[in-house]
């Protein structure tokens, strides 16, 4: 991978984070919801990024509880999927960064709409293994919610009414704001 369009971190959880939002604008408990998002999903990573959680040993005397190191080099692309996915609140210019290093203009930045069933959608891609799919993304999960934590209008008692049909509409809403490209039947993640 380029050095330049990767972020590696490396120490504690409360480091990591203190990097994430030292050099990239990320607050702490964003940065926080993505190292466990990460350690969560890893087939989310492409097979040259990295993710590793060690425990510390304990040097220490007495009761301290042992901590864990960190590994962390994922592209900025990833970072951006996250970021979208995750509603993340960011500052000092990281969309702008990421935007020009994957060709989205500034008109093209966008914001996904939890309560639509999007931040859903591109979640269960993103976690595709070519980071593609089609109308039967949800297909798997057989009517329960796969993302009980957002709010959307298609889950109603911890079931999800989201169709095939309404899937596709949302993956071509993806299409025209160049967030996917269609191959075929798949829609391929574009960042």
């Amino acid at each position: 991978m380029e050095k330049s369009n990767v972020i590696e971190l490396e120490g504690s959880m409360e480091k990591i984070v203190l990097q994430l939002g030292q050099a990239e604008g990320i607050t702490e408990e964003d940065g926080k919801k993505i190292i466990n998002f990460l350690e969560k999903n890893l087939q989310i990573l492409s097979d040259d990024e990295t993710f590793r959680k060690v425990k510390q040993r304990n040097l220490g005397l007495g009761y301290a509880l042992p901590g864990y190191e960190y590994y962390v080099n994922i592209k900025i692309t990833t970072l951006a999927i996250l970021i979208f996915i995750l509603d993340c609140n960011v500052t000092g210019g990281i969309l702008s960064k990421i935007s020009s290093l994957v060709g989205i203009t500034e008109n093209g930045i966008f914001r996904m709409k939890e309560e639509s069933g999007e931040r859903c959608i591109l979640k269960e891609l993103a976690l595709q293994k070519k980071k593609q799919g089609d109308k039967s993304l949800l297909r798997k999960f057989k009517g329960e919610c796969c993302n009980n934590d957002l709010k959307c209008c298609y889950r109603s008692d911890e079931k999800c009414y989201c169709r095939e049909e309404d899937v596709e509409k949302i993956l071509f809403s993806f299409e025209k704001r160049n967030i996917v490209k269609k191959k075929g039947t798949k829609y391929q993640i574009q960042f």
